[in-house]
């Protein structure tokens, strides 16, 4: 039978894995999706309609606004898994609200196993860039021993998805599901960086696209799952990992530049985009944490390692032409335990959702 519009939505941000916004709906006679991307973000959005929102899709596909490989894919599942013709187009209600109840239930529990998993994802990034930028000749030991920790990780994710075959959300299965199969990628690969035959910018991108995903599933049960009560919370949570997560892209970064004691084609720019972006999630941060976990951020930020990245900062920034004079192994340390502290401030926001009296 044809997709609804709740199941088309979801078609949506499941291929967009992040990068951007889309939504389905129905306009008289017609089936619309509508996206908008992220980059550029002009705030415009694209309009695909058609007589069904299969035609729709399609058709976002055709403009290269989707691609048309996880389109298809995504419809083929779900036509698997639809009533029979007769039933109705758009799930009962009685379904969208066991879901709603399904997802709210399992948002804490599944946020805390993603933030672990992406918290050593950040870390195996950082180390692998480190490793590449000096050709092996820094944190041989430490990258091995970081790939052990992620595999924990991974493995703790696997046993949630594992452990609840019938009783996770559709579209969680779906992103669960996608993000296995890259993570399963991601340490296939894990030879190919040690035997340096990945330039860092390539080893970057490679984890910041599996965090993406893994950070997508969050902001997507952020925004649908969460009760009204603890949705600021929930809203906190998301920007307060977002901001890790540029921090984590800046670790990365940085431990290159400060390796190689210069910047390389568009590096300083990409730097001074991640501060700045980070600056935004942690403002949106504080409008809606709890309070408790307000001033735990405010205390970190004026702690003397917060000042001592910023010191970082502000000479890699000052000095496009090179010649820091700076250890990467001690920057890289440094704001490792920036990035640590960020951890422990979402420990309160996650005691606040458990809590939301």
């Amino acid at each position: 039978m044809p997709l609804g519009r709740e199941d088309a939505t979801r078609i949506v941000r499941f291929c967009m894995a992040g990068n951007g916004w889309g939504a389905a709906s129905r306009e008289d006679d017609l089936c619309v999706v509508r996206i908008v991307h992220a980059d550029p973000a002009d705030g415009d959005a694209d309009r695909f309609e058609g007589a069904t929102f299969e035609d729709a899709l399609r058709a976002a596909a055709e403009a290269r606004r989707l691609k048309s490989s996880c389109v298809e894919k995504q419809i083929a599942f779900l036509a698997r898994s639809l009533p029979e013709p007769g039933g109705e187009l758009e799930p009962p209600r009685e379904t969208e609200s066991t879901a709603a109840r399904a997802e709210g239930r399992l948002f804490p529990t599944i946020t805390t196993i993603i933030s672990a998993l992406v918290h050593e994802t950040q870390r195996e990034r950082g180390a692998s860039s480190l490793y590449a930028s000096s050709s092996g000749r820094l944190f041989g030991t430490e990258l091995r021993d970081q790939w052990r920790l992620t595999d924990e990780r991974r493995a703790e994710l696997a046993a949630f998805r594992d452990g609840n075959p019938a009783g996770l959300p559709r579209s969680l299965a779906f992103r669960l599901d996608r993000a296995e199969e890259a993570l399963a990628s991601l340490t296939d690969r894990r030879g190919e960086i040690e035997a340096l035959h990945v330039a860092p910018p390539q080893v970057i991108d490679r984890y910041s696209a599996i965090n993406a995903e893994l950070l997508g599933i969050i902001d997507e049960l952020a925004g649908r799952a969460a009760i009204a009560r603890a949705r600021f919370s929930a809203l906190a949570w998301m920007a307060l990992l977002h901001a890790k997560e540029k921090t984590g892209v800046e670790r990365a970064q940085l431990s290159s530049v400060f390796a190689w004691d210069h910047f390389v084609d568009d590096q300083h720019a990409v730097v001074s985009g991640l501060i700045a972006a980070r600056q935004s999630y942690l403002h949106l941060f504080s409008i809606a944490a709890p309070q408790l976990a307000r001033e735990l951020l405010q205390r970190m930020l004026r702690s003397p390692i917060e000042q001592e990245v910023m010191d970082f900062e502000k000479k890699a920034l000052e000095h496009r032409e090179g010649g820091f004079g700076v250890d990467p192994a001690a920057w890289f340390n440094l704001i490792s335990r920036k990035i640590d502290g960020f951890t422990e401030v979402e420990a309160a926001v996650r005691v606040s959702l458990a809590h939301p009296g």
